[in-house]
């Protein structure tokens, strides 16, 4: 799903910024990219995806002069892109309609909870550059078992989040780097 938001939102601002023929084809790779999250059952991805075009949205109400139209075209593309997560997405679907998450999706959040707080501890226990790429399957194991909460995974290949991967791997160096590479490039989008 990550790599889905990049290249959606890297496409999309490639459309806005691109003219004819070059636009048509990255609004329509933006499009496949949001048609893939949408449906990867990623509910972060549904969030993330909305958000984002909000925050397009937004800029470009700005950037042109606060038009209504443009806002309204925002919005309108928002409310799509969370109903179509939604409708495609059941653990989003029984939020939405009774207010609670499923079972299935309580267990879900439980483990990604146990994950994030492994990732926490590993990438402050392992010094200035982490653990080092590819090495939690292995290190996780042993914190697993400490883990505050309850249904937490015994294994994993990834802690799925990109930013506490990051920091779970490279450390407070990789994670410091990646910070700088995020504000050196977003004025660029």
């Amino acid at each position: 799903a990550g790599a889905g938001l990049l290249a959606t939102s890297w496409l999309a601002a490639g459309a806005i910024a691109q003219r004819e023929r070059a636009r048509l084809w990255r609004a329509g790779g933006a499009l496949l990219a949001a048609a893939l999250l949408v449906s990867s059952g990623s509910r972060a991805a549904v969030v993330a995806l909305t958000g984002g075009i909000g925050l397009v949205t937004l800029a470009l109400w700005i950037q042109r002069g606060r038009r209504r139209r443009d806002a309204m075209i925002g919005i309108a593309v928002m409310l799509l892109v969370a109903a179509a997560g939604i409708l495609t997405n059941e653990r989003l679907r029984v939020l939405v309609t009774e207010g609670r998450w499923s079972e299935l999706a309580a267990a879900s959040n439980t483990q990604r909870q146990a994950l994030a707080s492994a990732a926490i501890e590993l990438g402050a226990s392992h010094g200035l550059l982490g653990l080092g790429p590819g090495t939690v399957p292995l290190a996780y194991p042993e914190i697993a078992g400490r883990s505050a909460w309850v249904g937490a995974p015994d294994a994993t290949l990834q802690v799925h989040s990109a930013p506490l991967q990051v920091w779970a791997t490279t450390g407070p160096a990789g994670a410091l780097t990646l910070l700088i590479l995020v504000a050196t490039f977003l004025p660029i989008l």
